[in-house]
């Protein structure tokens, strides 16, 4: 209950300041997260397992 009569308490300056600073910390945390999960989840791309088993066996072949 402090909190919200502390709140009930300033002047409309100080609560736009932290309206603002309470937004600025959504929008970064949430731009940090799309980024961290983006890099997570992000893969190279990489040739097919079966691609890679025939140049094996290509050059294996190749190379009898």
């Amino acid at each position: 209950m402090f909190r919200v009569t502390s709140l009930t308490k300033m002047d409309d300056r100080q609560l736009n300041r932290w309206i603002k600073r309470v937004l600025l910390l959504l929008v970064v945390g949430t731009i940090a997260f799309v980024a961290f999960y983006g890099l997570d989840r992000w893969r190279p791309a990489t040739t097919p397992i079966v691609d890679q088993r025939l140049a094996a066996l290509d050059t294996h072949v190749r190379n009898a």
